[in-house]
């Protein structure tokens, strides 16, 4: 920064040199001195509203040097070349003391029973810039507290009309705004017509409020602040991993606080992170492993648990091979946890069928490495001017990535183009978006292709066949698919470009993203640079899970089947193994495989030799199993978790399980030694020995990395890049295609336990165009039947913007497996609606 740029002033006599435009208020902090203050924000606009931070200004400027005639908010004004300021006059003093005594003639002072007691900046401020004495002798005006929502309490009577959270809500979050209603002594804070407050980030507005106005319901009269211990963490909710501070007592777990990481998620902490150890003290939560003896599940020992295990992994495998045995986890479980999994069911049972859900079952898993090595960071993405969201909504996705975003595009930091069946929260902010239905995204993505192709020239063999598929498809373009296409090649032959996989295509089996691989190589071939890429993963792990090879790799060899190939087999076809009898026994960690399967999956798990369950709550799949295995929360055990952008985030045990239950490490280390096989004793030896194994993590082995290693970009297989360019069919009359949406905000089986967020996603509906529903003679609210190629069920009607002829159905919701009618399995399928 130039000598031009900055500004020298005195500040209490101390002389302080700041860049240009500093606020006084922030130009005294660097200069280690305090001005109080309550309105003032340093995510939020000037507002000077509490005027706790007049000062004097005894000197304008070294141009104008006269004294200001009245003191000024600090929080309003910039520094000036040769300014004075007094920032502790007696004059500074009075106004100080005045302000105070007024701010509290309505205040309850119920410092003893509020739950800001000990953090509270009135009572620190009160403390030290007011009077002794109050003289204020009238009757205060009590109102009786309010539930903003189900996770906040407001009280009138402690609000000092800062206007902070109203700011908040504005300027920050700006999804649910806060308003002031009423005037003078009656003015508080509310929703424009008092509905509940529903935001993604209610805790963070909760947060900025500098008295106990509003507080965590959550967290309300369990603890003083002095009381409780605080340990920071990381979030494992979604796959960007924020930093956020645990807060316990006694070994219970009673808040999570937001921890400022500028590398991650900057001061911000979504809901859903800050509210999700709720369902650890449900009274439901299976705390005991149980095993089916005469048709019942009855509790049994932990060693037992190990026992009946090996037994019938040996029974399964030594009577039908390795392909009988079936294994689905968690892509949130730690990373020690998935490769005990590998290394176990992959390497000394030799089983191939290992799978995580929900996966990117778009992706080829033989083509993430190569992505991996294009690995988009955090910065490119918050940098670049040129981005590309593919049916991508960051804010469903990863929220705060999608808030910082939302903030980077206002200040124009960044900007982009984005490609969605759906209206994005960016794209209400100002991004550019062109909103094309599904079947239609192919079409502008054969355009990319080809143009990429002619420019690129002479090109490898096995890519002529997609290549030729794309530019018959490209041929059909009209005007506005042609103008999206050209948009999407015009960001990506730029320097800076970035590419957003959105999870919806992740998702979908239909070769969309290979077809994006492939428009990515040939943009490489034409630029000579590669590009960024970010797919976003919606759950911790899924990218780790991807690269240690937990997606079933199967070629038949003359020594039996071997870990080559991907064979295109994913959970989605384990009902019709299990029908056929090639598949004899299934061990599944988490809800993933209920999601994937639907009960119509689930009732042909009845016929297997042997299922067991790992969960933390009875379900369909528990309620069939031979043996159920209490699950470990993130925060009852240490790990590991590997972010979207490959950042490696280590977790500490915060509290312990409720009865002792094993990891799954410990639980797979005790099978082995019963089936007197040798596995990695603790999750110190795993990470050393997947450092070993798989190149990419050989970070573990070097404490002072904090990422993966990425390799020199590689080559896409695109095996599946034909797929993508599939003629379009003209769908059957009446029949409506599947857009799935899935949110961070979930209402998965934990999310169901959680009395304090169940709240958060919006009711489980089937969306639909005004235009369709009319013509359907519905309207929203009525109740209809789905009904796709595996199964039928009822759902309610909610009228949306969405394309013609297509519906939205949102995934994560336990009580409404939409896997049951078949549009995990294919979203392209057409769906029958009856009333």
């Amino acid at each position: 920064m130039s000598e031009n740029s900055k500004v020298k002033l005195s500040i209490d006599g101390i002389r302080v040199t700041v860049p240009k435009g500093t606020l006084i208020i922030d130009a005294a902090e660097q200069a280690g001195i305090y001005i109080p203050r309550f309105c003032y924000h340093k995510l939020l606009k000037p507002y000077a509203g509490c005027r706790m931070c007049l000062v004097e200004i005894t000197k304008g400027s070294d141009r104008d040097p006269r004294p200001f005639p009245k003191p000024q908010p600090s929080c309003a004004m910039t520094v000036q070349e040769g300014m004075a300021v007094e920032t502790k006059s007696e004059a500074v003093q009075k106004v100080r003391e005045g302000i105070m005594e007024f701010t509290l003639i309505n205040h309850p002072l119920d410092c003893p029973i509020c739950d800001m007691g000990g953090e509270c900046d009135l009572q620190d401020i009160a403390y030290l810039f007011g009077r002794e004495a109050s003289r204020f002798g009238e009757e205060k005006i009590f109102t009786a507290h309010n539930e903003l929502n189900s996770l906040i309490t407001q009280d009138f009577n402690r609000c000092i009309q800062c206007k902070r959270c109203v700011r908040w809500t504005h300027e920050i979050a700006d999804d649910d705004r806060l308003i002031f209603i009423r005037r003078g002594a009656k003015t508080r804070v509310s929703t424009f017509d008092s509905r509940p407050f529903n935001s993604r980030f209610g805790g963070m507005t909760m947060e900025v409020c500098p008295v106990g106005a509003l507080t965590s319901s959550v967290f309300r009269f369990k603890a003083r602040s002095w009381e409780v211990g605080s340990k920071p963490s990381f979030c494992s909710e979604c796959a960007l991993g924020c930093s956020f501070m645990v807060q316990q007592r006694g070994g219970r777990i009673l808040r999570f606080l937001s921890r400022v990481d500028h590398d991650v998620n900057g001061p911000f902490f979504c809901d859903r992170g800050r509210f999700a150890h709720d369902w650890l003290e449900h009274p439901d939560r299976i705390v005991r492993p149980m095993a089916r003896k005469n048709g019942e599940l009855t509790e049994i020992k932990w060693d037992d648990v190990a026992a009946i295990l090996a037994e019938n992994c040996r029974r399964v495998v030594g009577n039908h091979g390795p392909k009988a045995l079936a294994v689905c986890t968690d892509p949130s479980e730690s990373v020690e946890s998935l490769w005990a999994v590998r290394r176990f069911f992959g390497d000394i049972l030799g089983t191939p069928r290992l799978e995580h859900a929900p996966a990117a079952l778009g992706l080829d898993p033989d083509d993430a490495p190569a992505v991996f090595s294009r690995l988009a960071t955090l910065e490119n993405v918050l940098t670049s001017k040129n981005l590309v969201l593919w049916e991508s909504d960051p804010l469903d996705e990863a929220p705060i990535l999608g808030l910082r975003m939302k903030l980077a595009l206002e200040f124009g930091a960044i900007d982009g183009i984005s490609i969605s069946p759906l209206k994005t929260w960016l794209g209400r902010k100002g991004l550019d978006e062109h909103l094309i239905g599904p079947d239609r995204m192919r079409l502008v993505l054969a355009g990319v292709v080809q143009t990429f192709a002619d420019r690129a020239g002479k090109m490898p063999d096995f890519l002529e066949s997609p290549i030729q598929n794309a530019r018959k498809l490209a041929a059909t373009l009209k005007p506005e698919l042609r103008r999206a296409a050209d948009a999407v090649i015009e960001r990506l032959l730029a320097p800076d470009a970035v590419l957003l996989i959105g999870d919806k295509a992740l998702r979908a089996k239909r070769g969309e993203v290979a077809g994006l691989l492939l428009a990515v190589q040939l943009r490489e071939l034409v630029t000579g640079e590669p590009l960024a890429v970010m797919p976003m993963f919606d759950r911790a792990n899924s990218l780790a899970a991807l690269l240690m090879g937990l997606r079933t790799q199967l070629m038949e060899g003359p020594g039996g089947p071997t870990l080559v190939g991907f064979t295109g087999e994913s959970t989605l076809d384990w009902p019709g193994e299990i029908e056929s009898g090639r598949l004899k026994a299934v061990f599944a960690i988490g809800d993933g495989l209920l999601h994937a399967i639907g009960m119509p999956g689930v009732t042909k798990l009845e016929s297997l030799d042997f299922l067991g369950v790992v969960t933390d709550f009875m379900n369909p799949l528990a309620e069939r199993a031979d043996l159920v295995i209490p699950r470990t929360a993130p925060w009852e055990r240490s790990g590991t978790h590997i972010t979207l952008e490959g950042r490696i985030r280590s977790t500490d045990k915060i509290t312990s399980h409720p009865a002792g239950a094993w990891s799954i490490e410990k639980l797979l280390l005790e099978t082995a030694k019963h089936l007197e096989e040798a596995f990695p004793s603790d999750d110190e030896k795993l990470r050393l020995d997947l450092a070993g194994v798989v190149t990419t993590f050989g970070a573990f082995n070097e404490p002072e990395s904090d990422r993966l290693k990425k390799p020199s970009k590689l080559a896409f297989r695109l095996s599946e890049s034909g797929h993508a360019f599939r003629s379009i069919e003209e769908p059957a009359a009446g029949t409506f295609g599947a857009i799935v949406t899935d949110t961070c905000f979930r209402h998965d089986t934990n999310g169901m336990h959680a009395e304090n967020v169940s709240w958060m996603p919006e009711e489980f509906a089937c969306g639909m165009n005004e235009a369709d529903a009319s013509g359907l003679n519905l309207k929203d609210g009525d109740k209809i039947f789905l009904t796709g190629k595996t199964g039928s069920f009822e759902v309610q009607v909610k009228i949306v913007d969405v394309p013609a002829g297509y519906v939205t159905l949102p995934a994560g919701f336990a009580e409404f497996p939409i896997g049951e009618i078949g549009v995990l399995a294919d979203p392209a399928i057409r769906l029958n609606v009856d009333r």
